[in-house]
């Protein structure tokens, strides 16, 4: 007896000594995860503080409700006087290129052909589509054509030419970035300093 006793109390500190460093492991671990996931939240508030996120954001935004005036645009204003052109309705332009279940009908819209069975060629909701996506398009050109006006007026009025390139530089650098004169100094003192006299 007093052996099994003696085999079962070294058993026990074994297991002592062998789960210490696993609570140790797992105690660590669970450190490093902690640091990670702040790590982690660190990175991803400085993502959304930066001012791409935000403007990226608000682009989105103002994007889904510019394509719901488009499309109001396309479907309320420019496709009416096209249908009348047409004699029909241009989102309901339509071809069949099988029957349905009843045998030579005539269908009026797209909706009552597909209700038949009918298989249909729906090129007027893709010419729909095509103009809505050149009014976009064309919008957004112009949009941007502006924005690129007001940001080039202001870009004028914050740069220089350099004396010696000839490149747009800002009014405050000291020295041009593309050919490291410095702005300050006339072309003859630029080449007196650039030749070291």
């Amino acid at each position: 007896m007093p052996q099994n006793d003696q085999q079962t109390g070294s058993t026990s500190a074994e297991v002592n000594n062998e789960s210490t460093p696993l609570i140790c492991q797992l105690a660590s671990t669970s450190t490093e995860i902690e640091k990670g996931m702040t790590s982690i939240w660190q990175d991803f508030k400085e993502f959304i503080y930066r001012g791409d996120a935000l403007s990226m954001a608000v682009g989105i935004i103002i994007g889904a409700a510019f394509n719901s005036i488009v499309k109001s645009l396309v479907d309320d204003v420019l496709s009416p006087p096209i249908g009348l052109l047409l004699k029909a309705n241009f989102e309901n332009a339509f071809l069949v290129i099988h029957q349905g279940t009843t045998i030579d009908a005539s269908y009026h819209t797209i909706d009552q052909a597909q209700k038949d069975g009918a298989v249909t060629l729906n090129y007027g909701r893709f010419g729909q589509a095509v103009f809505t996506f050149l009014i976009t398009g064309i919008s957004v050109f112009f949009i941007m054509k502006v924005v690129h006006l007001f940001q080039s007026k202001k870009a004028a009025s914050e740069s220089q030419k350099c004396k010696i390139c000839a490149k747009e530089i800002s009014k405050k650098a000291r020295r041009c970035p593309f050919c490291t004169s410095f702005t300050d100094l006339t072309i003859e003192e630029n080449l007196h300093f650039a030749l070291g006299k």
